[in-house]
């Protein structure tokens, strides 16, 4: 599992009341370092139990509005499969309350004192009362001399690898299930023939998409790709 750090600022805090209208919870998200914004984001809305009430994904122009059951303190988390989800910190929200703030974010370190880093121990307490189901890969479509491997199988490879390659990339599967070519983005690559072969394997798999209830929905992803030299045996691909 990756384990990338992300930044995140709260920039503006506007509480917006709308008299007979459930609270709400409402943002821009978008890059730090380009300003652009982040589509197909997951977020979602958890009480101050840590039960999840509502999920949403940003939209092209990187807006979410996340609609609370009741009157009560809620807070936003952001996840991506393959990095550390994380939390705003607890916000009172009254009925007819929609509260708006921006969320500028990056994928390599963390600001102190702006968004929480959600540990695992933690985030394996979360009770989901929505229905969220996040994207999947498809095993099936999984290409010859590649398999799943857990973090302790990719440990011992990289302790009885001559030489290791890694690749580690961010882009978007949309609601079919088929990766959005031009949402790739490269975070980290060690050398130049890997991410060439990586890229295509990556964009040409099916997944199975993410889903809120019966709707299918895009989901932004990070996914991470390792090629293991052991000398002469066939190289490992996880």
């Amino acid at each position: 599992m990756l384990r990338c750090l992300w930044a995140a600022a709260l920039l503006i805090v506007l509480p917006v009341t709308v008299f007979g209208q459930a609270p709400a919870m409402s943002g821009l998200v978008r890059h730090r370092t380009t300003g652009q914004p982040i589509e197909c984001l997951h977020v979602a809305l958890a009480d101050s139990l840590d039960r999840t009430v509502a999920h949403s994904v940003t939209d092209s122009a990187g807006m979410f509005v996340l609609v609370a059951p009741d009157t009560g303190s809620y807070r936003v988390q952001f996840d991506v499969p393959g990095a550390e989800p994380l939390t705003g910190p607890l916000t009172r929200l009254a009925a007819g309350e929609m509260n708006e703030q921006e969320y500028p974010l990056s994928f390599d370190r963390r600001i102190s004192g702006e968004l929480e880093l959600l540990s695992s121990s933690r985030g394996s307490k979360i009770v989901d009362l929505a229905d969220w189901h996040p994207v999947q890969q498809d095993l099936a479509d999984m290409p010859g001399g590649f398999k799943r491997a857990s973090p302790g199988e990719i440990a011992q490879a990289t302790t009885n690898a001559v030489d290791v390659k890694r690749l580690v990339a961010q882009f978007v599967i949309d609601e079919n299930g088929r990766p959005r070519a031009s949402s790739w983005r490269t975070i980290t690559s060690s050398d130049g023939t890997v991410l060439t072969r990586a890229r295509a394997a990556f964009l040409a798999r099916h997944y199975v998409p993410a889903r809120i209830g019966e709707q299918r929905v895009c989901q932004l992803v990070m996914m991470e790709y390792h090629s293991f030299n052991q000398g002469r045996e066939r190289p490992l691909k996880f």
